[in-house]
């Protein structure tokens, strides 16, 4: 989570820093719960990469070898969305669609949870 966060202090603009602070703590927290419940193991789980893109959008990225499990965030919060591709191992799984304010924690519990359940 540290590169993540680390990127997201790098973003220039306000909105996009500001949405993509607040849907890192909320994965941080979420970790964090899941750490505490004795039935999760989280210790496998990659780390959360961010970068910011050429178009001033912050990315937020699991990735293994097998799969990318990703949440993007847009200057033009219409056009941010979410994104998880495998490989033939894992299904051959090809999923987007948008993300936002209404639907981030539904999106943010499946990444998670998908990612958990594939490391």
């Amino acid at each position: 989570m540290q590169n993540a966060f680390s990127a997201i202090s790098r973003v220039k603009d306000g909105n996009v820093a500001k949405t993509g602070a607040t849907i890192l703590g909320k994965i941080e927290n979420l970790i964090s719960r899941l750490k505490n419940n004795e039935n999760s193991d989280t210790h496998n789980i990659p780390k959360l990469r961010g970068a910011i893109t050429e178009d001033g959008a912050f990315l937020m990225e699991w990735a293994t070898e097998k799969f990318r499990a990703g949440i993007s965030i847009e200057p033009d919060e219409r056009d941010s969305g979410w994104y998880l591709v495998t490989t033939r191992d894992l299904g051959d799984l090809n999923s987007s669609g948008s993300f936002t304010q209404k639907n981030e924690d539904e999106i943010i519990n499946k990444l998670l949870s998908y990612v958990i359940q594939n490391t």
